[in-house]
């Protein structure tokens, strides 16, 4: 199931995040922001969606030990950083930019998906956060605890929970469609922005 979303993601995900952007920087142009946290989310999401399957897929073509464990660790960053935020983003910005709009159907199927992230977040940020901290940020400054650390890293761990944010970031997009399809279908019997 994960090839298909990783074959759909390369397929789509540039055209997606050029209309988006298109679609802020028209709302920009009209110094109108009534969807700006919807339109900043589904760039942020479309934007790590990348990044992940770019990391995935270069985690599975990697020939070495040390090129895996360095796709492990890139991953371990964009997971712990982006599920940081992902919480807020979801839980509040997102979810009152929908009720300001009046679109309330989506609103549980997000809270539903922000807990699965909150749950992963939960188990797996204080693995991310050594990743993190001991190999590409090196906040430690100790050289042997960077070399323990990589060795450390376990590449399967980290590859099935990047697959699982895949996945997960997959329902949000499809969510995602729903809203700007309900954004077009107000605007085409309401006009202009």
């Amino acid at each position: 199931m994960l090839k298909d979303e990783i074959d759909e993601i390369n397929n789509n995900i540039q055209t997606q995040i050029i209309m988006s952007y298109s679609f802020y920087k028209g709302m920009d142009s009209r110094k109108n922001f009534r969807y700006k946290s919807i339109v900043e989310t589904n760039l942020y999401v479309m934007t790590i969606q990348s990044d992940l399957v770019n990391a995935v897929v270069g985690l599975t073509n990697s020939n070495t030990e040390i090129q895996m464990k360095f796709y492990a660790r890139a991953l371990s960053v964009i997971l712990y950083e982006y599920l940081k935020d992902l919480s807020s983003i979801l839980g509040k910005e997102l979810i009152d930019n929908l009720k300001a709009i009046g679109f309330l159907d989506p609103i549980e199927g997000i809270k539903k998906l922000n807990k699965e992230y909150s749950n992963l977040r939960k188990a797996r940020s204080k693995e991310l956060r050594t990743i993190r901290h001991k190999t590409f940020a090196h906040k430690s400054k100790n050289r042997i605890e960077l070399i323990d650390t990589i060795f450390n890293v376990d590449v399967k761990s980290i590859e099935n929970l990047a697959s699982d944010i895949i996945l997960l970031n997959g329902k949000l997009t499809r969510l995602s469609t729903k809203i700007f399809k309900y954004i077009g279908d107000y605007h085409r019997e309401n006009g202009e922005l």
